[in-house]
């Protein structure tokens, strides 16, 4: 096809292109997917499309393509902006089976059952999963029980996930911080209340936005002023999050903490 060399060509546009040139049923899975659901997995715009077909037909194979052969359930298959996608559940049990890491996993796993905008229950999950026989079972098993609704981006799992294999106690996401008086004080990424230490992920915009950064220093003072040790963590302290974690567990620690060193 001819298209002006000026028009920017999207990954849902070459999807579309992709799909209209083959014969259906033809659904987008795997991370293509997960892509499509906001599933907080990196992309980039020359990575593949994922294609799948009904088994026993033959997956699809060319150049930006990467095909699968799919036994599907009734209802595994959802429709998103005119696209057949396979659905978050089927989606996050197919990263399984694609080699997805238990990080990765839980990553995408945290944004389907996310408290506010749930792309389906914890529920669904767990039963999928506890009947899932394809390959990637252990790690889909050994993410199940680390995910977490209150998780709102992929840098504050990664954190979450870091404390766990650290050791540290479990943080509560999305902890709301009382003074003694019972004022409001924040409300924390990932907390510590028995220790008072709390933890914040900040996006670049906490540091663009004046009107944010304004409130950020107002809110990191209520912290102090009501006796927490309050942690700031960007997208430098991700690069070197052992260092970061360093400061937290010696706040922990001095607050009373024992846990294995």
């Amino acid at each position: 096809m001819r298209i002006d060399a000026a028009t920017q060509v999207t990954r849902i546009d070459r999807c579309r292109l992709l799909l209209g040139r083959l014969e259906p049923p033809v659904y987008l899975s795997h991370r293509t997917a997960a892509e499509i659901w906001r599933l907080q997995l990196p992309v980039a715009l020359d990575d593949p499309i994922h294609l799948s077909v009904l088994a026993p037909r033959r997956a699809p194979h060319a150049a930006g393509i990467r095909g699968h052969q799919l036994r599907l359930r009734p209802g595994d298959v959802a429709t998103v902006d005119g696209l057949p996608v396979t659905t978050p559940v089927r989606t996050w049990l197919d990263l399984g089976a694609d080699g997805a890491s238990v990080e990765e996993l839980v990553i995408a796993g945290d944004r389907i059952v996310h408290r506010r905008s749930p792309l389906a229950g914890l529920g669904d999950l767990v039963r999928r999963t506890n009947g899932w026989r394809g390959r990637g079972g252990a790690r889909l098993r050994a993410a199940l029980p680390l995910l977490d609704p209150g998780s709102d981006s992929s840098p504050e799992t990664r954190v979450r996930l870091a404390m766990a294999a650290r050791g540290f106690p479990q943080p509560v996401t999305q902890h709301r911080v009382l003074d003694g008086a019972g004022g409001f004080v924040a409300v924390s990424d990932l907390a510590f209340p028995a220790f008072l230490v709390a933890c914040e992920y900040e996006g670049d915009h906490h540091r663009s936005d004046p009107r944010q950064w304004s409130s950020d220093l107002a809110r990191f003072n209520r912290y102090t002023a009501a006796g927490w040790a309050a942690f700031r963590l960007s997208a430098t302290d991700l690069a070197a999050l052992g260092e970061a974690l360093d400061l937290v567990e010696h706040a922990l620690r001095a607050r009373g903490w024992h846990g294995p060193r």
